[in-house]
């Protein structure tokens, strides 16, 4: 479900939840009570209940949500193999990006 969010939507169905994380966990949350409140119910609720799966799309989500939540999460990167591209970079070049 897209944003993580959403999963709480579904706490009161008795069915199990698969969570595919790929957006920054919080997000859409505009204040931070809003976030802290789902952060308490994703860790109270949603992960610790056995019959729920979650994972994140990238290791940085991954560690967002341990941040955040104290959940570690499996990572479950996307693939495009049936797009048969390749991509082989020639530079030995690395990018670093920073936030400020």
């Amino acid at each position: 479900s897209e944003p993580p969010f959403f999963c709480t939507l579904f706490l009161g169905l008795g069915k199990p939840i698969f969570g595919y994380i790929g957006n920054p966990f919080g997000a859409y949350l505009r204040e931070q009570e809003q976030q802290e409140a789902f952060y308490r119910v994703f860790h109270d609720s949603l992960a610790a209940d056995p019959r729920n799966t979650f994972a994140c799309m990238s290791p940085y989500l991954g560690a967002l949500v341990y941040w955040h939540t104290g959940v570690s999460l499996p990572v479950v990167q996307p693939l495009g193999l049936y797009t048969r591209a390749t991509y082989r970079p020639t530079l030995g070049d690395v990018l670093v990006t920073k936030l400020i």
